[in-house]
């Protein structure tokens, strides 16, 4: 899967500058904090639904037709609580960011990560999964480690100078 890839190259530049932030992304972090901010949800639902609209606008292949509902509004009225709205926002992430190296951490930042990941493991048909927490973070470098040895503790699971 190739997403924002050009194939032009001359030398070491070819031109694919890496896109780290999307408008898309503001938006739907916008909306989720203002969800669990306790802020006005009927602003966190306009910023949800321009990203709808936006996919609802970009052209796709002619022959295929979507299905005639696939990408309405959102209304307030269809989320039962905040943690329903939440949801929906993170799938919409989910779609809109989509290879873009988000999700990942958009699980662990919710809290979401292993219940999704045993969840999606155990579908997979891997009834032994064996889930540790230690899979939520990564280590800190040594060289970090050493440049104040005793301020800085290692992260669990990974060993400790």
């Amino acid at each position: 899967m190739r997403k924002y890839y050009d194939v032009s190259t001359s030398g070491s530049d070819n031109g694919n500058n890496w896109i780290e932030l999307r408008l898309g992304d503001v938006y739907l972090l916008y909306a989720e904090a203002l969800v669990r901010g306790g802020g006005d949800k009927g602003i966190a639902l306009t910023y949800l639904n321009k990203i709808r609209e936006r996919a609802r606008k970009t052209p796709g292949d002619p022959n295929i037709q979507p299905a005639p509902n696939l990408l309405h509004d959102y209304q307030l009225s269809e989320f039962s609580g905040d943690q329903a709205f939440l949801l929906a926002i993170e799938n919409e992430r989910r779609v809109e960011l989509a290879f873009e190296n988000h999700r990942w951490f958009d699980l662990v930042r919710t809290g979401r990560a292993k219940d999704v990941m045993v969840a999606e493991q155990q579908f997979d048909g891997y009834n032994s999964f064996t889930w540790s927490d230690n899979a939520l973070t990564y280590p800190i470098p040594m060289t970090v480690m050493q440049s104040n040895p005793q301020k800085i503790i290692q992260n669990k699971g990974y060993t400790q100078m």
